[in-house]
């Protein structure tokens, strides 16, 4: 009994304590922490980005089914067609899904972004007010016209009055895809919508917040060629249309009727100096300098380079450069 108490008497408490050598030092905890941040740094941006992406993803697929179902009701009630300016048909849209604000085309930034992120240069809202500046492989022939939807999508409408409707049918507005990725498919608007509002990234993409329907916009040419037969008013029209002027002429040596290699930037001898970089080779092209007479203006010849008085009445094809 004695040497039982003795051994637990002799039984110290210390021997519970942990070596102090085992313990972190301040050193080990700053570098654990450093590689915590750098893992961190490493892995977070990624999980935003593809959290973001399928948050653009589903909100994409719930619109487009949204919307494809509005236009398909429009056209079982014989409401799809016949409009002659998109104004009108917005109206009727907004009684098949709910519009909070319409904004008209000189107005397009009251309800949409400013500024179009895209893989090329910046395209700015203001200058999509006309249909074929939203869906530049056709002319729809009406004006662009800002809305904001109910569920926060804001977007930038351009009717087609050439839209067919058969209430019978049920391929004049296609939904395809999975619930997960609904895609739409309608000839009757040309859609460019952004899923986010007015938050950025404000991004043209199909992995962006930016989504389109019969979309194509101009995002890198800063010149624009528009072939037909013009005259020098129809192609001043044609490029103010889309927000962009007729070049002067520039340093031309009318003696030998050839552009001088020091022509001004923006003028179109240093276009026709520079052709094969914009890809312009041939035909005859309206600047906005004055011809030989009052109303005539002077174009190029580009398969030539050579210098032309074109009357009032002569048509050519239109050059438009940035204002």
């Amino acid at each position: 009994m004695k040497k039982t108490v003795k051994n637990l008497i002799t039984w110290s408490p210390s021997h519970l304590v942990t070596s102090p050598k085992s313990a972190f030092t301040l050193a080990e905890v700053l570098i654990t922490l450093a590689i915590i941040g750098v893992v961190a740094a490493m892995t977070i941006p990624t999980l935003v980005a593809e959290y973001n992406q399928k948050s653009w993803d589903t909100a994409s697929t719930v619109f487009n089914r949204r919307l494809g179902e509005a236009l398909a009701m429009m056209n079982t009630t014989s409401s799809l067609a016949g409009y002659s300016t998109t104004a009108d048909f917005v109206e009727e849209l907004g009684k098949h899904i709910k519009i909070t604000k319409t904004c008209s085309s000189d107005k397009l930034t009251d309800c949409f972004t400013s500024t179009i992120t895209t893989t090329g240069d910046p395209v700015e809202t203001s200058k999509l007010k006309a249909s074929k500046n939203l869906y530049s492989t056709e002319d729809y022939g009406t004006e662009t016209i800002g809305v904001q939807f109910a569920d926060g999508v804001s977007a930038l409408i351009a009717y087609n009055p050439k839209a067919t409707q058969d209430p019978l049918s049920n391929q004049v507005v296609r939904l395809t895809g999975s619930k997960d990725s609904v895609g739409l498919s309608t000839d009757a608007i040309s859609i460019l919508y952004d899923v986010s509002g007015f938050a950025k990234p404000n991004e043209y993409s199909n992995t962006k917040d930016l989504r389109g329907i019969n979309i194509l916009i101009n995002t890198s040419e800063k010149i624009q060629l528009i072939l037909g037969a013009f005259t020098a008013s129809e192609a001043k029209t044609e490029c103010e249309n889309i927000s962009k002027t007729i070049p002067e002429l520039g340093s031309y040596d009318y003696t030998n009727k050839s552009c001088n290699t020091d022509a001004a930037e923006n003028t179109l001898c240093y276009i026709y100096n520079n052709k094969e970089t914009f890809n312009i080779t041939s035909g005859i092209i309206f600047s906005n300098t004055e011809g030989e007479r009052s109303k005539d203006k002077w174009g190029i010849d580009f398969s030539t380079g050579t210098i032309t008085n074109l009357a009032s009445s002569q048509t050519a094809n239109a050059l438009c450069i940035d204002n």
